[in-house]
């Protein structure tokens, strides 16, 4: 059986110049005073203050400045928005400004077309010679068809010539001219082609 002995060992104490052997800090002027240190608190604290009270500035700044972009991107997204409906409208616009243009011409072509029609058809009882006359006038837009009677050759040819010589009428073209015998005597029953002209 083995036995420890568990007695502290007695270290001998060591003199005052070995305990010093090492190294040793010196603070340099010798002790500091409580006025200094306070001091020196005081002036730690004040560099402290310093600090928050710059980068409090600082940061108010910084939030000015991001309100401000803030604002100035909601104003610009709100004009943006305005200028995308905008530019809807102005789309919507043009189209309809095409459809009443298109429209506009059909209405001037027709009013033209119709005012043609009117003054051809009023010219027209200036070119009938006494010995003829109209049984039927068909015109269907672009052509028109005179369907009549004339005692004679003289005054159907004189009817033929008159529209010819006309500016109401173009391509006049006599497509058919028989003789029939009706109760007042023999009559030249026609039919004239012809086309509308400027005038």
């Amino acid at each position: 059986m083995i036995k420890v002995n568990l007695l502290k060992a007695k270290v001998p104490l060591q003199t005052q110049a070995q305990q010093t052997q090492g190294f040793s800090v010196q603070t340099g002027g010798g002790e500091s005073t409580p006025k200094d240190k306070v001091v020196k608190v005081l002036v730690m604290l004040l560099g402290a203050v310093a600090l928050m009270v710059y980068e409090k500035i600082n940061i108010d700044a910084l939030e000015s400045q991001q309100k401000m972009y803030r604002t100035q991107s909601t104003q610009l997204t709100q004009e943006l928005q305005k200028i995308e409906a905008s530019a809807g409208q102005l789309e919507e616009l043009k189209k309809e400004n095409e459809k009443l243009q298109e429209k506009l011409k059909i209405l001037t072509n027709l009013s033209k077309n119709r005012l043609k029609e009117l003054k051809a058809l009023d010219n027209l009882q200036n070119f009938i010679p006494e010995g003829v006359w109209l049984e039927s006038l068909d015109y269907d837009g672009d052509k028109v068809l005179f369907k009549g009677f004339a005692t004679n050759d003289r005054d159907l040819n004189a009817f033929v010539e008159s529209l010819e010589g006309s500016t109401y009428f173009i391509d006049v073209i006599l497509s058919k001219a028989i003789e029939q015998q009706k109760d007042s005597g023999a009559v030249k029953e026609f039919e004239i082609n012809s086309a509308l002209g400027d005038g």
